[in-house]
């Protein structure tokens, strides 16, 4: 396992498998596997210098999905549950 920093607040670990995997970890809420709002996390990659490599998916009444890019070149998927 590796760790990088990628953002002051985010520490991303790069798990060994045989398939890219990434896990993030936010100082202020804790290891994410899902998010509250993939909007918001699409727009602190932006804010970071990143990109949005996969447009936002919404699957209506199951979730959305959103795949970004940071400024180094880590991409990672988020996905936000409808309530």
């Amino acid at each position: 396992m590796e760790k990088q920093q990628s953002h002051p607040d985010w520490e991303i670990e790069t798990i060994n498998a045989p398939f890219s995997f990434h896990t993030v970890h936010i100082a202020s809420h804790g290891k994410l596997n899902k998010v509250a709002s993939v909007d918001d996390v699409a727009e602190q990659f932006l804010e970071g210098g990143g990109s949005i490599v996969r447009q936002k998916l919404t699957i209506p009444g199951i979730a959305s999905l959103i795949s970004c890019q940071d400024a180094i070149g880590q991409v990672f998927s988020f996905i936000e549950e409808n309530q």
